[in-house]
């Protein structure tokens, strides 16, 4: 369940909410007696962003929400258990997940027989079965990112040198990046130049004409996750045990899991790393869907 947490879960035999857990950096907790203030420019950047998103192909509107069925069989008509999911995805041209069968065999090769559907550019299958085991995922729809609205002090250059935090100035971090394009037979290097703030994250927006900025941060920010290895494990799994284990790699990928065995077992797992926030914020009328204040 994505709503806030309780002492009751809607999964019979889940764990039970025990409670938030103090966040262990206090010199990285927001203050939350001061409220932060958006710029003209600022909002105007967050609603382009939203426009942005609700006409992106993979985030399309007004579908509603996705879901996935897990049955065990003695719940079906042919007595087999059954996997089934409904991703909500429009119909569009190229589509976003295209049908595969993939099969693998020959010398020092572990046989591997797969079908289902997968996303471009994706090692593996998203959704599928293999001679074993079949899975299904739909969208977690938990907030696992947050804003900041920093304090920005110039440099001599009158570029942004550093921003304001619990009343000293932490330098902005420039992080170059170099994006290769291809046009044609030739290709060229656009080079672009990212700020961030060190505690926090990217800087998205900013107005330069009041010194603000709005950064970004979410769960998996700043450290390596393996979503592939895990998706390989479950590609390979005998069994919903084997897909289980396989999920404490994925971190970034928010999703419901629903699976089934040819023993008859059935898996629902929502699993992906959630930010720990210090509870402090929710007394004081700061939900995370607010941006917090640098």
């Amino acid at each position: 369940r994505w709503k806030p947490s309780t002492l009751e879960s809607s999964v019979p035999y889940a764990a039970p909410f025990t409670g938030f857990q103090q966040d262990n950096e206090a010199s990285m907790v927001p203050d939350f007696s001061v409220r932060p203030k958006l710029s003209e420019k600022i909002y105007k950047d967050m609603e382009e962003f939203n426009d942005k998103y609700r006409l992106h192909r993979f985030c399309p509107h007004g579908t509603g929400g996705s879901n996935g069925w897990a049955i065990q069989s003695q719940l079906t008509k042919r007595g087999f258990p059954l996997v089934a999911t409904d991703p909500h995805l429009d119909l569009q041209a190229p589509p976003i997940m295209y049908q595969i069968h993939l099969n693998l065999e020959g010398p020092g090769v572990e046989p591997l027989n797969l079908s289902g559907c997968t996303i471009p550019g994706f090692l593996g299958l998203a959704i599928g079965h293999n001679d074993h085991v079949a899975w299904a995922l739909t969208n977690g729809q938990l907030d696992v990112q947050d804003t900041y609205v920093e304090q920005i002090v110039k440099g001599a250059n009158g570029e942004p040198f550093a921003v304001k935090f619990k009343g000293q100035e932490v330098p902005i971090q420039y992080r170059q990046e170099d994006i290769k394009v291809k046009d044609g037979t030739s290709s060229y290097i656009v080079t672009d130049y990212v700020m961030v703030v060190p505690h926090h994250g990217p800087i998205i927006s900013y107005d330069p004409d009041n010194n603000i900025a709005l950064s970004w941060r979410n769960s998996c920010y700043g450290r390596p996750t393996h979503e592939f290895r895990a998706f390989n494990a479950i590609s390979r799994a005998k069994s919903t045990t084997e897909i289980f284990d396989a999920l404490k790699y994925n971190v970034a990928c928010g999703q419901g899991f629903v699976a089934a065995d040819m023993n008859n077992n059935v898996l629902y797992y929502c699993k992906y790393d959630i930010p720990l926030r210090n509870p402090r914020g929710l007394t004081v009328n700061f939900p995370p869907y607010l941006p917090y204040p640098g």
